[in-house]
Protein backbone atom coordinates (compact mmCIF):
# COMPACT_ATOMS: atom_id res chain seq x y z
CA UNK A 1 0.00 0.00 0.00
CA UNK A 2 2.94 2.32 0.52
CA UNK A 3 3.95 1.99 -3.13
CA UNK A 4 0.35 2.66 -4.13
CA UNK A 5 0.40 5.91 -2.18
CA UNK A 6 -1.83 4.59 0.64
CA UNK A 7 0.33 4.91 3.74
CA UNK A 8 -2.64 4.80 6.13
CA UNK A 9 -3.67 1.37 4.86
CA UNK A 10 -0.06 0.24 4.97
CA UNK A 11 0.18 1.27 8.63
CA UNK A 12 -3.13 -0.39 9.44
CA UNK A 13 -2.07 -3.73 7.99
CA UNK A 14 1.45 -3.52 9.39
CA UNK A 15 -0.06 -3.10 12.87
CA UNK A 16 -2.30 -6.13 12.31
CA UNK A 17 0.64 -8.24 11.20
CA UNK A 18 2.65 -7.22 14.27
CA UNK A 19 -0.27 -8.10 16.57
CA UNK A 20 -0.49 -11.54 14.97
CA UNK A 21 3.25 -12.07 15.23
CA UNK A 22 3.28 -11.23 18.96
CA UNK A 23 0.56 -13.84 19.55
CA UNK A 24 1.97 -16.58 17.32
CA UNK A 25 3.20 -19.34 19.67
CA UNK A 26 5.61 -20.74 17.10
CA UNK A 27 7.23 -17.37 16.55
CA UNK A 28 7.53 -17.02 20.32
CA UNK A 29 9.14 -20.46 20.40
CA UNK A 30 11.60 -19.46 17.66
CA UNK A 31 12.52 -16.38 19.67
CA UNK A 32 12.90 -18.54 22.78
CA UNK A 33 15.29 -20.82 20.87
CA UNK A 34 17.34 -17.77 19.93
CA UNK A 35 17.37 -16.54 23.53
CA UNK A 36 18.49 -20.00 24.65
CA UNK A 37 21.27 -20.01 22.05
CA UNK A 38 22.37 -16.64 23.44
CA UNK A 39 22.38 -18.06 27.00
CA UNK A 40 19.52 -15.74 28.02
CA UNK A 41 17.60 -18.37 29.95
CA UNK A 42 15.32 -15.94 31.80
CA UNK A 43 14.10 -14.53 28.48
CA UNK A 44 13.76 -18.07 27.17
CA UNK A 45 11.40 -18.83 30.05
CA UNK A 46 9.38 -15.66 29.54
CA UNK A 47 8.88 -16.35 25.83
CA UNK A 48 7.98 -19.98 26.48
CA UNK A 49 5.40 -19.03 29.11
CA UNK A 50 3.70 -16.88 26.48
CA UNK A 51 3.94 -19.61 23.84
CA UNK A 52 2.53 -22.25 26.21
CA UNK A 53 -0.30 -19.95 27.23
CA UNK A 54 -1.33 -19.77 23.57
CA UNK A 55 -0.70 -23.42 22.66
CA UNK A 56 -0.30 -25.84 25.55
CA UNK A 57 -0.13 -29.05 23.51
CA UNK A 58 3.26 -28.59 21.86
CA UNK A 59 5.89 -30.85 23.41
CA UNK A 60 8.79 -28.85 21.97
CA UNK A 61 7.82 -25.86 24.10
CA UNK A 62 8.11 -27.92 27.28
CA UNK A 63 11.34 -29.57 26.11
CA UNK A 64 13.07 -26.22 25.66
CA UNK A 65 11.59 -25.01 28.92
CA UNK A 66 13.11 -28.03 30.67
CA UNK A 67 16.50 -27.39 29.12
CA UNK A 68 16.39 -23.75 30.21
CA UNK A 69 15.42 -24.77 33.76
CA UNK A 70 18.47 -27.03 33.84
CA UNK A 71 20.68 -24.11 32.79
CA UNK A 72 19.08 -22.08 35.60
CA UNK A 73 19.93 -24.86 38.10
CA UNK A 74 16.27 -25.75 38.66
CA UNK A 75 16.16 -29.55 38.23
CA UNK A 76 12.72 -29.94 39.85
CA UNK A 77 11.19 -27.46 37.43
CA UNK A 78 13.05 -29.13 34.56
CA UNK A 79 11.60 -32.46 35.63
CA UNK A 80 8.07 -31.02 35.55
CA UNK A 81 8.67 -29.57 32.09
CA UNK A 82 10.01 -32.83 30.70
CA UNK A 83 7.09 -34.71 32.27
CA UNK A 84 4.66 -32.34 30.59
CA UNK A 85 6.51 -32.76 27.29
CA UNK A 86 6.15 -36.53 27.57
CA UNK A 87 2.47 -36.14 28.43
CA UNK A 88 1.59 -33.99 25.41
CA UNK A 89 3.91 -35.70 22.90
CA UNK A 90 1.77 -37.57 20.41
CA UNK A 91 4.55 -39.69 18.96
CA UNK A 92 5.92 -42.57 21.00
CA UNK A 93 9.46 -41.72 19.93
CA UNK A 94 9.29 -38.32 21.65
CA UNK A 95 7.72 -39.75 24.78
CA UNK A 96 10.62 -42.20 25.08
CA UNK A 97 13.15 -39.38 24.71
CA UNK A 98 11.52 -37.43 27.54
CA UNK A 99 11.33 -40.52 29.72
CA UNK A 100 15.11 -40.95 29.27
CA UNK A 101 15.66 -37.32 30.27
CA UNK A 102 13.56 -37.87 33.39
CA UNK A 103 15.59 -40.97 34.29
CA UNK A 104 18.82 -39.00 33.92
CA UNK A 105 17.45 -36.28 36.21
CA UNK A 106 16.44 -38.91 38.76
CA UNK A 107 19.98 -40.27 38.73
CA UNK A 108 21.32 -36.78 39.36
CA UNK A 109 19.28 -36.66 42.57
CA UNK A 110 21.10 -39.68 44.00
Amino acid sequence: YNTLGKPQLASKYAARVETFRRKNPYLLYARAEQAYANADYERTQKLLRSAIKRHSKEHRFYRLQGLAWLKLSEPDKARKSFSKAAEVATETEYSAIYERKLKMLAQMDR
